[in-house]
């Protein structure tokens, strides 16, 4: 968890200076390297220390991932993307356990978890970097070149002004470009400057600890339902499955949308965690005390999903990676102290759940003021960002606090051809 709090940190840096695919490249050597030395470590001190490098990189990793997908397409298909990559850590889930009962052997069972991950090394050929980025960053000619690539596998005609004369104008004279200087402004500190930024990254922040925070209270509780270690932690990756899946549709309903259904599964899991404590752990009640906690665990993971994606729409380009990776970094803390919290039951029984319980509940009370990003065009400028669906001020940020970029905006037309 320490390395995964790192890792959100660093990576939001690394993937909005440096790229996408360039970050994740470089996480996949690395924790190739650092896993394959663990296996080897002479002492406890050096294993320890490479396991820390492969939570940095291994989060760097997922994460430029995530962005990719989430970059690559327009957002009609964007949650469905976001929750298939949910699924396929499920599948990872379930396959460890597997793993572990063939390969008894500690080092083995490193060995054969961390090689294979040197074949994602392909991807530097295989996978194009993010137009998103690309534009973001004032590299229009490349980002054409990747746009005109995908247009052309999907068998769809770009417009003619995919990019009209005026963006091209400023792009050449280097008006949206972000050199180094510029770059290095839309750090944390300068995107707090801004009302309604700083008011949605309290609030996620808030969300990622509460979600983080039930989701591993309650997958550290599984060894308390008895049985085989191997069964449990099979059955417990195998029912984040169906809650991704539902992750995929709830989202783009329109009652609902992304809000909505982050609001509804963490307010429902928060409340199946209460009632949970509250039934007696034996007898004829263990069957309604265990479907309870699993209704728990199964809404917390589908919201784990959404909030992702969530977060993502909200945050305009420059910023989206850090953004997502400072979110998570908060969702570390609860990560790291929901294991302490476990201990609390020495006192009462039922306190942890009622912790875990109540933090849900308040965290989707806490979105009802965001706005819904269902179907709307990803900001790309700070401006934009800043402007979306604002919660505090008129929306207009102060002379001196952002770098305005007119007219900068991708249209969904131009991403349709991805």
């Amino acid at each position: 968890m320490v390395g995964y709090l790192f890792g959100s940190v660093l990576y939001g840096i690394i993937l909005d200076k440096f790229g996408r695919l360039k970050g994740l490249i470089f996480a996949v050597v690395t924790v190739t390297v650092a896993g394959t030395v663990a296996a080897f470590a002479p002492v406890f001190a050096v294993f320890a220390f490479c396991r820390f490098i492969v939570a940095v990189n291994g989060f760097g990793a997922y994460l430029a991932a995530f962005l990719l997908a989430t970059e690559y397409i327009g957002p009609s298909k964007r949650i469905l993307c976001t929750m298939l990559i949910g699924i396929f850590w499920s599948l990872g889930y379930m396959l460890l356990p597997l793993f572990a009962y063939f390969f008894r052997t500690w080092w083995i069972l490193q060995l054969v978890l961390t090689v294979p991950t040197i074949l994602f090394v392909s991807y530097w050929w295989i996978v194009p970097e993010s137009p998103r980025w690309l534009l973001s960053v004032g590299k229009s000619k490349e980002a054409l070149k990747i746009i005109s690539k995908m247009a052309k596998v999907n068998k769809v005609t770009l417009p003619e002004d995919i990019f009209n004369e005026s963006w091209k104008a400023d792009n050449e004279d280097g008006l949206i470009k972000e050199d180094e200087e510029t770059h290095g402004k839309f750090l944390l500190l300068e995107m707090l400057k801004l009302p309604n930024m700083r008011m949605k990254t309290i609030i996620l922040s808030y969300v990622w600890i509460a979600n983080t925070l039930v989701y591993y209270g309650l997958s550290f509780s599984t060894s308390n339902l008895g049985g085989d270690d191997f069964i449990n932690c099979f059955i417990a990756g195998a029912v984040e499955i169906p809650a991704y899946a539902m992750g995929i549709f709830i989202p783009d309903w329109r009652v609902l949308g992304r809000r909505g259904s982050l609001i509804v599964t963490m307010v429902i899991g928060g409340i199946a965690c209460i009632a949970a404590s509250f039934v007696p752990p034996c007898g004829d009640y263990i069957w309604i005390g265990v479907t309870v906690t699993m209704i728990s665990k199964f809404c917390i993971t589908c919201s784990f999903g959404i909030v992702y994606v969530y977060t993502a729409e909200l945050f305009p380009t420059p910023v989206r990676s850090m953004a997502v990776g400072i979110s998570s970094m908060f969702a570390r803390i609860g990560g790291i102290i929901a294991p302490q919290l476990l201990l609390m039951a020495t006192l009462w029984e039922n306190l942890p759940a009622l912790v875990f319980g109540v933090s849900a509940i308040v965290a989707g009370l806490l979105i009802i003021p965001l706005p819904e990003t269902r179907g709307k065009q990803l900001p790309e400028t700070i401006e934009e960002g800043e402007r979306f669906g604002k919660i505090v001020g008129n929306g207009r940020p102060k002379s001196g606090q952002i770098y305005k970029v007119e007219d900068a905006g991708i249209e969904d037309v131009r991403m349709n051809a991805i």
